[in-house]
């Protein structure tokens, strides 16, 4: 019996831990669901504290699921399990009966789920949670190397996060990931439509600019975060992507004026879609997204110059290739750490 305890309690480890992994990896898509949250719930006040209280949020079920796959710190896991998943249950309950255009956020990008099967889900964790935790007080203990190893993962949570907060989320789930395409086709034989629109400051439509040939597309979702040497750094890279062949524009969602680029208006959340960083860069090809760079790390004369003469697809196999291989060994790592 407490060999199957333990393995219910493993299987809701896993989904927590993919759940927050897959926020960790991507914080401003977390704080942008818990943005979403207060304005259902109106509370327009909190909306402030919305990147604080995701990444929180994101980190917090992370460990929860990190803890449960393991087994250690059993008391404090199952209690907090428990709580977290009778949060979650109610919030998912008002969720159907409101049935708002919005969605639950469970796993971020990585998979979207309506409120009904939100709901289901949660139920069921919840069944599972009771067969796994009850009684509490006979959980049993963890092997003592599970707890070095243990923060060892924690520590690895940790510099994934550290990382997500200065550059892009490493693997990218969202409908711009790098490879995809910034045109619809309609049918065939005719024109496409554009799925990511600007506009000039008359408000006629000009995405077709972005969408033929090379181009360096500039996202600034909140030009107040950006001081006088922020665009003097943007200028910069404007001007070093000019040089290598690249037609370099900005969008933004209020004008900006950046030397000898040109600005486009877009809407704030199609913007931060496209490049979760503030002011970092999108590299286009005929409308496919060749490559992201984040303000932090906007790429340099040589790397814009070697994406270029690569080309578009050669690239993305090449990406592509490297973050599976590196994916791969990171799991089997973690995995290793976990089970021993």
């Amino acid at each position: 019996m407490q060999t199957f305890r333990r393995f219910i309690a493993f299987i809701i480890g896993v989904v927590f831990l993919v759940s927050g992994y897959t926020k960790l990896i991507d914080p401003v898509g977390a704080s942008l669901v818990v943005k979403e949250y207060f304005e259902w719930m109106h509370m327009s006040f909190m909306v402030p504290t919305a990147s604080f209280l995701g990444t929180g949020l994101a980190l917090f079920e992370a460990v929860l699921g990190l803890g449960l796959v393991m087994g250690v710190f059993r008391r404090f896991m199952a209690i907090a399990t428990m709580t977290i998943m009778a949060f979650f249950t109610i919030i998912s309950i008002a969720l159907v009966i409101s049935n708002p255009v919005m969605d639950c956020g469970c796993f971020g990008e990585f998979v979207h789920l309506s409120h009904s099967q939100t709901l289901i889900k949660n139920i069921i964790l919840c069944a599972m949670s009771a067969l796994a935790f009850f009684p509490i007080r006979n959980l049993g203990e963890a092997r003592k190397r599970k707890y070095p190893l243990f923060f060892l993962n924690l520590i690895t949570l940790l510099i994934v996060l550290f990382y997500s907060l200065i550059s892009l989320p490493y693997f990218d789930f969202t409908e711009y990931k790098i490879s995809n395409t910034l045109v619809a086709e309609i049918e065939e034989n005719t024109d496409g439509v554009a799925l990511f629109s600007i506009r000039d400051s008359f408000g006629e439509d000009m995405s077709s600019v972005i969408l033929e040939g090379n181009v360096a597309l500039i996202s600034i979702y909140d030009a107040e975060d950006l001081d006088a040497e922020d665009f003097n750094e943007l200028a910069m890279f404007a001007a070093d992507a000019a040089n290598e062949g690249y037609m370099p524009y900005v969008v933004s969602t209020t004008p900006v004026e950046i030397p000898g680029v040109e600005c486009f208006l877009g809407d704030y959340k199609s913007i931060i879609s496209l490049n979760r960083s503030n002011g970092g860069a999108t590299l286009l090809e005929d409308g496919y997204i060749a490559d992201k760079c984040a303000f932090n790390f906007l790429f340099e004369s040589e790397e814009l110059a070697e994406i270029l003469e690569e080309g578009a697809p050669a690239h993305f196999v090449h990406r592509s290739t490297e973050r599976a291989i590196i994916f791969q060994m990171s799991l089997l790592v973690f995995v290793i750490l976990a089970i021993v």
